[in-house]
């Protein structure tokens, strides 16, 4: 089946067995997924996730379910299943706020900084969730779904699918790409120190923080999309969002670290490794965003050159 707005409404009517109104919500010129806000007859308010790629549905169902009693700001799973053509699909609780990054410019200096912080906060709640006893992918059911229990060879099976995925393409900063892949392969052994996989978001940041306008100013709401999520290097997730707010402003970098500190700890080597994950994820962009997404191929590139 082809699915597309104008037979999404009949899709979603038919799966829950109920009338409802719809408004699409996601990025869906990504074709990655097609989110869509739901309102059901009966007054139900809910996110209705259609997964356009394979690999992604069963991670948000595991990390939904293992996070469904905590005090986290996220999505609660209501349902989730597969269409009879096997496109699989979830249906979430709806939060009423705007993507951080959409309203960027709207925030305070001040309302920012208060913002990382609390982001801090909630990313050292879900590295909580640790005791796994393997690296990488999982199934809906919380299982181990090709997995290691190396975190170095669960690293670099996906770092070779990225370096295969840059040497297919014709990019520019040809040079430096390379440069960067040789760096990243010379200073693998950086994370040999990694053997205690917690729970990761693994796209944390702006774009997933869901935050609404108060009296008090902007306050987060919710973190969302744990299509990414699974047992991995805690180091990677904060490198991550820090990689990000290092192009903007240190002092968002910091307060960001002043948050976490408050429910988990950095590592004793996660400064030594922060470079090397900067690396990482400009490589990674710049794998996937020039066609796709020219600005965040600028920013892949930005990383490539400050790392």
């Amino acid at each position: 089946m082809r699915y597309c707005h104008h037979n999404i409404k009949d899709i979603i009517q038919n799966t829950l067995c109920k009338r409802v109104s719809i408004m699409p919500i996601g990025n869906h010129h990504l074709e990655r997924n097609l989110v869509h806000y739901v309102r059901t007859e009966d007054g139900g308010i809910y996110v209705f996730k259609i997964f356009l790629k394979k690999n992604r549905w069963n991670r948000e169902v595991a990390a939904l379910k293992l996070l469904a009693s905590s005090n986290i700001r996220c999505p609660k799973l209501i349902t989730y299943g597969r269409f009879e053509d096997g496109v699989e699909w979830l249906m979430t609780s709806f939060f009423d706020g705007y993507p951080m990054n959409s309203v960027y410019s709207a925030i305070s200096e001040s309302n920012k900084k208060a913002l990382y912080m609390e982001l801090g906060r909630e990313l050292a709640k879900l590295h909580s969730y640790n005791g796994f006893s393997y690296f990488g992918n999982w199934d809906e059911n919380c299982e181990g779904l090709d997995c290691t229990k190396s975190y170095k060879e669960f690293f670099l099976r996906h770092f070779d699918s990225i370096v295969s995925e840059l040497y297919r393409q014709q990019l520019p900063n040809a040079d430096l790409i390379k440069a960067s892949v040789e760096k990243v392969y010379k200073e693998i052994d950086i994370i040999n120190s990694v053997t205690d996989p917690c729970l990761c978001h693994n796209d944390y940041g702006e774009r997933n923080a869901l935050i609404k306008s108060t009296k008090e100013g902007w306050m987060l709401e919710a973190v969302i999309d744990f299509e990414q999520s699974m047992p991995s290097d805690k180091d990677k997730d904060i490198a991550y969002v820090c990689a990000n707010l290092s192009l903007k402003d240190s002092s968002y970098e910091a307060a960001f670290i002043e948050g976490y500190k408050e429910h988990g700890n950095i590592s004793d080597d996660y400064y030594a490794k922060r470079s090397f994950y900067h690396l990482y994820f400009g490589l990674y962009i710049c794998s996937w965003a020039y066609k796709h997404a020219p600005l965040h191929y600028a920013e892949g590139i930005a990383l490539l050159k400050k790392s």
